[in-house]
């Protein structure tokens, strides 16, 4: 199984950011996962994915041997109400029948 790095999955999961539902509409298989952070974002990230792959669900999604393309996209955000500061990672991929 090879999975390459697509641009164009990267502006898809983007675009999914700013309209939820975006990915549904393209077609698109989506792994959403968003985690508050308070010193180092590498470290959540590293501790995020560590987390994905112990979820089976997740692991299935990421490692699909059907996708074969995929991007992601990050935010960093601060919650108003609460003021923590948050990640959230979309990953957008493709999915053959």
């Amino acid at each position: 199984m090879v999975q390459v790095y697509d641009c164009e999955f990267e502006r898809a999961a983007s675009e999914e950011e700013k309209n939820s539902g975006y990915l549904d509409g393209k077609g698109y298989g989506k792994l959403i996962f968003e985690r508050t952070w308070d010193r180092s974002v590498l470290s959540v990230l590293e501790r995020a994915f560590d987390e994905l792959k112990s979820d089976p669900t997740a692991l299935a999604l990421i490692t699909n041997p059907k996708a074969t393309r995929f991007g992601c996209w990050g935010r960093l955000f601060r919650v108003k109400s609460t003021g923590e500061r948050k990640t959230r990672v979309t990953c957008a991929y493709d999915k053959k029948p």
